[in-house]
């Protein structure tokens, strides 16, 4: 897919500083939130309205024509179509359901469809390449290193456009006509499923109200990862996201950084926000010196304004009914599956960075690296078990 587009780079470079200060945030703390031109909110706009148009005639018609369904044990890490709630990864998705698009692959569904949700890929993947640019900049990288290391990335990536589901009676009444896995039905067996994940991703404080997560703590397997929520314009509020800061407890100014030991909220989500995190791909590649972002989704999004105002294309504005449930879309940026992972040539990390992590063995390609964590991953579920 042909995603280069000079409109939507040359409205994203308008503000010279836009991109060097989210990088400069994502080095510190992991993660960064970027101030979208005004003009390029009607893009997510109008997907996010194609997409709650699908569901709501899958609600209706489960086998809805143009609608691939994707069986529970597809492999995701490749897979284009659709889910239901609970369908692919219970832990991931009991309270989930939407698109999978990847490796530049499409959902047809239908033309508006189609059309709507390849100008959002195209603007999800313009903020990552910018962002990446800046990076490299920053780090003092030849120019276009990514992509000519590790891509292309726009078509080995992998983006999502997925309706959260607050409360356990909603996601009863949206999947009746779908007969997905039901999602847990008590507190204990959301314990137990938060408690089935890597070790290193999963946050198992015992302080915190699981009955309230919505999506479980985790890493993203990406280079960096771009999420953009449906609301209008811009939201004061996190819209249920949370993050932990990658700053190992100090800030920039080398100062205790309390916030770095909790959860904080994302300070804005909405059409004219892009929020960025760096995925655990990136931390591999930087021998942790940009460390992950770790993240969750907390329950309580239906509490926020989110009265959507649309424009249909034919300059006819109207209000769409208060929406009932959090919608969001995130674009994984990701190497291609025979790149190889090695060490950054960053000049200014050559003193941090140990010298057995610097020498290490051939250096493992982006597909067995996966392959590698998934094995970690089933390994911790079985240990767990059995404890």
């Amino acid at each position: 897919m042909e995603v280069e587009d000079e409109y939507l780079v040359s409205c994203l470079l308008q503000d010279e500083t836009r991109f060097p200060s989210a990088v400069s945030h994502l080095i510190q703390d992991g993660v960064a939130i970027i101030r979208l031109p005004t003009e390029l909110e009607c893009i997510p706009s109008r997907a996010f309205h194609n997409f709650r148009r699908v569901l709501r005639e899958m609600d209706v018609d489960r086998h809805r024509r143009g609608v691939t369904v994707l069986p529970n044990d597809t492999d995701s890490a490749h897979a284009t179509g659709y889910h239901h709630l609970g369908g692919l990864s219970r832990r991931y998705n009991r309270y989930r359901r939407g698109f999978i698009f990847s490796d530049g692959n499409e959902c047809v569904v239908d033309t508006m469809f189609r059309d709507t949700t390849r100008r959002l890929f195209q603007l999800l993947h313009a903020i990552f390449q910018q962002t990446i640019s800046a990076l490299e900049d920053a780090l003092g990288l030849p120019t276009k290193w990514f992509q000519n290391q590790l891509g292309p990335t726009v078509s080995h990536s992998q983006w999502h456009l997925k309706e959260y589901i607050d409360t356990l009676s909603s996601a009863s009444s949206s999947s009746s006509s779908s007969s997905p896995p039901s999602p847990p039905s008590s507190e204990n067996e959301i314990r137990k499923q938060d408690n089935d994940g890597d070790d290193n991703d999963n946050d198992n404080n015992s302080n915190d109200d699981l009955s309230t997560i919505r999506l479980g703590t985790h890493t993203d397997p990406s280079l960096l990862s771009v999420i953009i929520h449906d609301r209008p314009g811009v939201q004061d509020d996190s819209f249920g996201l949370q993050y932990r800061k990658a700053s190992k407890g100090q800030s920039s100014r080398g100062v205790e950084d309390p916030s770095a030991d909790r959860w904080n909220h994302i300070t804005a989500t909405g059409h004219g926000i892009a929020v960025i995190m760096v995925g655990s791909v990136m931390a591999a590649i930087s021998a942790n010196q940009i460390p992950a972002c770790r993240h969750r989704v907390v329950k309580g999004f239906n509490n926020s304004n989110n009265t959507i105002h649309r424009n249909d294309g034919n300059d006819h504005d109207r209000v769409d009914a208060v929406v009932p449930t959090r919608v969001a879309a995130t674009l994984f940026g990701r190497p291609a599956p025979n790149a190889l992972l090695q060490t950054l040539p960053c000049p200014r990390w050559s003193q941090s960075i140990p010298v057995h992590t610097k020498n290490k063995k051939t250096p493992i390609t982006f597909e067995a690296w996966n392959a590698r964590v998934a094995r970690k991953y089933e390994k911790s579920k079985r240990n767990k078990k059995n404890k």
